[in-house]
């Protein structure tokens, strides 16, 4: 399950610099 936050996380940081 903390695969899934790592991704978030990844994508949220890409989204917003």
């Amino acid at each position: 399950m903390n695969n899934l936050m790592a991704h978030a996380n990844r994508i949220l940081s890409n989204l917003v610099p």
